[in-house]
This record gives C-alpha cells, structure tokens and sequence, in this order.
C-alpha cells in the first residue's frame, strides 16, 4: 500500500511508499491505497440477482444497432508516485474506484463493440479486447494507473440474435459441405 500525508486541516504534506514502521508527527493522519492489481467486475443482471462487484453487465450497442450485453473483468494496478496526486483531485481510494475507473471502463466498453458488426464482435472478441486495454491505457496513463488485464466474460445477445445466428452458421456449414462435395 502507498499512503497520502495529510495535516489537521486536510492538506497533503507528502507521502510513504516503504515498507516499516515509520514515525511521524500525531498531527499527521494517512490515506491508504492499495497498489496491487485491483479488479473491477460489471457482470450479471439485477434481474437474476447475480451481480458483479461493481455493478450489472454494461449493455451495448454494436455497428448494426443490435443490443447486448456484456460481462466484463479489468485488472488495474496504481503507480505509488502517483497517489498524492489521485487523492488530492479524487480524495479516498473508494471515491477514485467510482468517479474514474468504472466509469472509463463502462465508457470503453460501449465505445469500442461499436465499431463491429454483431457477428464481427462474436468472433473478434481477442480484438475487441486489445482496443478496450489501449483506450483505457491511453486514459489512465496521465493518472498513474496502469491496465494489467481486460477479459470481456460472455457477450449476450438477445434471443432472436442468438438464433439468426445459429441459422447462419448452419447454413454456412452446409455451403462448406456442398462445396467439399463439388470438388
């Protein structure tokens, strides 16, 4: 953990990233942040009641403007150096966590699927991915936070999507069998 320094009134007087035991003046109370890989989790649906730590699926909408939902799992770490700074624009760590990195990861998550077409993003999720840890990388780098991992769970479209889908597919297994027939 990294800890901000704070005076009586409020004011950062520094900070301490060793570890052991330090001595400092009684009039100077700390902030702790964790700098280990932290997760952020948005997964499930208030309706079934399995929700994820930090809130429900994000929905989306992809190029063709076909809905749907996605459970999403990004691990993070904070630069030490940095948390002076992080405290004095975000205060607590909590705070920081809700007013910043949730909602960068939500804004990723639904910008990025735009770009693909339904059957794009079903099959490029890797690709999918790799933008969503640039976006946030470029992001949070003026922060002092770094991405270490982002895992898109499950994409879920609706029932009907889901089905034209399967049609698809079957109908393209069925073209490849015509075609290994021909030849």
């Amino acid at each position: 953990e990294a800890k901000v320094l704070k005076s009586v009134t409020g004011e950062v007087v520094g900070s301490e990233t060793s570890a052991g035991l330090k001595t400092r003046a009684p009039w100077v109370s700390t902030e702790k942040y964790d700098i280990r890989n932290q997760q952020v989790e948005f997964a499930g649906s208030e309706k079934n009641g399995n929700v994820g730590k930090n809130g429900p699926q994000i929905t989306i909408q992809d190029r063709e403007g076909v809905s749907a939902n996605i459970d999403v799992s990004v691990r993070y770490s904070v630069r030490p150096d940095r948390v002076e700074d992080i405290f004095k624009q975000y205060g607590s760590q909590d705070n920081f966590v809700q007013r910043f990195i949730e909602n960068d990861i939500r804004a990723g998550v639904r910008n990025i699927p735009a770009e693909y077409g339904t059957l794009e993003l079903l099959n490029n999720r890797g690709d999918v991915e790799l933008k969503v840890i640039k976006y946030l990388e470029k992001r949070w780098e003026k922060q002092g936070v770094q991405v270490e991992t982002v895992s898109l769970q499950e994409i879920r479209y609706p029932k009907d999507v889901q089905q034209r889908f399967a049609e698809a597919q079957n109908a393209r297994t069925e073209v490849e069998k015509a075609n290994a027939e021909l030849d």
